[in-house]
């Protein structure tokens, strides 16, 4: 499927990318598996993300790997710093664990500042935990959940390298927050 981009006028344009056309193709059950970026010519072209465009592979209805290419399809890292995303789920189709790589092996970019995040449900299908790690898989953030039966969120704290945020929040009976305060701490002993 091709995707093209105009101005309010009518006049060819680009997206945010910085692409005049998009190519999506999708496999039998509808599934995207790869995108590229084109020039105003329908050429494949390098956009503002670094790439040309994506391939995605599937373990059935599950993505299991992003993989950032260049104009002639080879493996090429994003401005960020990594070309390939690899997913895990468990038996129930949550993602558990998601991965960075770069063409080198496990990468962490400073944008996102994590290789590898891993998280944990509830027996509601609530995320109550996410670990994130660097590529010497030290742990460098972790976030908490806690959620009511109805699913409202109580309770968040975040520690990342030191910065403590911590979230309450309360609500009424029709679910909605009536309450909410936030408390960040940077770089005290504990």
């Amino acid at each position: 499927m091709l995707v093209e981009y105009f101005d309010w006028d009518g006049n060819p344009s680009t997206n945010s990318d910085g692409a005049y056309q998009t190519y999506y193709e999708y496999d039998d059950i509808g599934q995207c598996i790869s995108m590229s970026s084109l020039n105003m010519y329908g050429k494949r072209m390098i956009d503002h993300a670094g790439n040309c465009g994506q391939i995605s592979k599937y373990d059935g209805y599950r993505r299991v790997e992003i993989l950032s290419v260049d104009e002639f399809g080879r493996e090429k890292s994003v401005k960020n710093g990594f070309s390939r995303v690899m997913y895990e789920y468990d038996n129930n189709g949550r993602e558990i664990k998601m991965s960075l790589w770069n063409e080198n092996g496990p990468v962490c970019p400073n944008s996102i500042k994590f290789h590898i995040r891993k998280t944990s449900y509830d027996d509601t299908n609530n995320s109550v935990e996410v670990r994130c790690y660097n590529s010497e898989e030290e742990l460098t953030n972790l976030t908490k959940y806690i959620f009511d039966t109805k699913g409202n969120l109580l309770y968040y704290s975040e520690n990342t390298n030191g910065k403590i945020t911590i979230q309450n929040s309360k609500y009424n009976k029709k679910s909605e927050c009536v309450f909410q305060n936030e408390i960040t701490t940077e770089g005290l002993d504990t």
